[in-house]
């Protein structure tokens, strides 16, 4: 799955202290990306690899997104900044932070003669995030201008999602159509980095209500790769033309391969992470189970653009795309336009090497 590499560490935790639940909990091992720690100046990993009974990967990946930070930001009235800064250590604002289970600090831009009030929590703890946000806006905006005022310039709410070049291309989706239509039903604006500004690591900025931020950042996380590996018999359904319907009707991607000197062959599926019941069923299916093993809350093809007509054109070829560039060390080069109007454009061009 892939984990943004400035997260690692708050989801790794003290000592290793939430990822050593994790495993005790899932009986799973979860293995983090040991170049990183030596690799100052290169391209960092996002990668984090979960080993383990199909039931506690899950489980396992699961709780790993719930442990990444969440943070959220709003501006601070103009009346406010030439003043000193509020006491995040006030009696009020502890209160608030304490019952809801959420840090609360504030920071000074002197660049944009203001400052803001900055909310942390963990993703797995978003509903209490929101809850604090609006109570921490009534109280430092007045109800006028907060989260339930009338949704002026100081009731807008801010995060950033930190993304690789690849990564923009599955968030982006088919002429940008799936950027555009979270913004659409999030009533969010979602700014794009300029990737070939020197910016580590480059940050999708999302604004609006606490609750359209939110959906919005977790309909593009869902969007990100992930990937299934396991073995299955030399005698496993291997035909290429079944394996061709199995990823139609799936909306994944499908890779078997026999391993050397060994009697089974290596499966890999790939899909999106919104979609990943569909990768429990393919594996259910190529092994021959009667269940998957895998307790899923969410439908099958939950975009609706997957259903009756199986993977999209776009998202079939990003994963044909990805799959080959690990097997071959080819470049592939990829522009997408994004056009909001009709003189205005957005185009990102990305090289995956």
């Amino acid at each position: 799955m892939d984990v943004a590499h400035t997260e690692h560490s708050h989801v790794i935790g003290k000592g290793g202290g939430n990822i050593k639940k994790v495993m005790e909990m899932t009986s799973c091992h979860i293995h983090f990306p040991d170049s990183n720690r030596h690799n100052a100046t290169g391209e960092k990993s996002n990668q984090v690899s979960i080993a383990g009974p199909v039931q506690g990967v899950e489980a396992a990946r699961k709780r790993i997104r719930d442990l990444q930070p969440l943070v959220l930001t709003f501006d601070l009235p103009v009346t406010l900044v030439s003043q000193a800064l509020p006491d995040a250590a006030s009696p009020v604002i502890q209160q608030v932070a304490q019952a809801l289970g959420v840090s609360v600090s504030f920071r000074a831009q002197p660049r944009l003669y203001s400052s803001c009030c900055v909310v942390r929590a963990l993703q797995g703890n978003s509903v209490a995030i929101k809850k604090a946000v609006c109570v921490l806006m009534e109280l430092l905006l007045g109800s006028e201008l907060g989260a339930g005022g009338q949704g002026g310039v100081m009731g807008v709410v801010s995060t950033q999602l930190d993304v690789t070049s690849q990564q923009h291309l599955f968030l982006l989706g088919q002429n940008g159509a799936h950027f555009l239509g979270v913004m659409h039903q999030t009533q969010t604006q979602i700014v794009l980095p300029d990737l070939s500004a020197p910016q580590n690591p480059p940050s999708l900025l999302i604004q609006g209500s606490p609750d359209g931020v939110c959906l919005a950042r977790q309909q593009l996380m869902d969007c990100l790769p992930v990937c299934l590996m396991f073995d299955m018999r030399e005698d496993g359904e291997a035909d290429p033309r079944k394996l061709a319907q199995m990823m139609q009707s799936l909306g994944v991607f499908i890779s078997v391969k026999p391993k050397v000197k060994q009697t089974a062959k290596s499966v890999v599926v790939k899909g999106l992470e919104r979609n990943i019941s569909s990768l429990y069923e393919a594996r259910r299916l190529l092994l021959g189970l009667e269940s998957s093993e895998v307790a899923m809350t969410t439908k099958m093809n939950s975009d609706p653009r997957l259903a009756g007509n199986g993977l999209t054109n776009y998202w079939l070829n990003m994963l044909l795309q990805q799959l080959r560039l690990s097997d071959h060390g080819v470049c592939v080069c990829v522009c997408v336009c994004v056009c909001v109007c009709v003189c205005v454009c957005v185009c990102v061009c990305v090289c995956v090497c």
